[in-house]
């Protein structure tokens, strides 16, 4: 990996949970079930035109990506979701791959991430 850069950072679900490691873990099991999941639903209601489709699954998304300190993919997904609301239709190809791109990347890191706690 040519950035060391780790992209999420669970300060926050470490504080809330008071260090309970198990519960940290579901949060991030459960993001990854669903926020892949909410994209590739974004990608074919993109293909189908069906923008109307794409703000609830972009603001569904946020909450987890804030409490996994996923900041870049939130100021994305606050970027797709009020420019769905407002019609802004222009660029939203170029945002839902910018999003697409940057969660593999983060979901491989959360992959590893979890890895390591088995250990």
């Amino acid at each position: 990996m040519a950035d060391d850069t780790q992209h999420f950072d669970l300060s926050y679900l470490n504080q809330v949970f008071q260090g309970n490691k198990a519960l940290v873990i579901q949060i991030v099991e459960l993001f990854l079930q669903q926020v892949p999941e909410y994209v590739r639903m974004m990608e074919n209601h993109l293909k189908e035109g069906n923008y109307a489709a794409i703000h609830p699954l972009a603001h569904k998304s946020k909450s987890s990506t804030s409490m996994l300190g996923l900041k870049s993919i939130e100021s994305l997904l606050i970027e797709i979701e009020s420019n769905c609301k407002a019609g802004k239709f222009e660029n939203l190809s170029t945002k839902i791959q910018s999003l697409s791109d940057q969660l593999k990347l983060c979901t491989a890191e959360l992959k590893a991430y979890l890895e390591d706690q088995e250990k």
